[in-house]
């Protein structure tokens, strides 16, 4: 006989760009969707979120924050 064991997909922790932050309201796991932003004075470039795959990793790239100022 064999029981099946279900461990929930987990994408684990995602780094904060420079000079802003990730956002995680739900957690890691299958589906969670990370929101990015960044301080003040900054502006985000690339994907504003990105979610947890069934294959355990994050889906895009990390972004980066530029500053606006400049």
């Amino acid at each position: 006989m064999y029981v099946a064991v279900y461990f929930p997909t987990d994408c684990g922790p995602l780094p904060p760009p420079a000079n802003g932050g990730v956002h995680l309201p739900n957690g890691t796991t299958l589906g969670s969707v990370a929101n990015y932003f960044c301080n003040d004075g900054y502006s985000l470039s690339g994907p504003m979120s990105r979610v947890c795959a069934e294959t355990s990793v994050w889906s895009g790239f990390v972004p980066f924050c530029i500053n606006s100022k400049l």
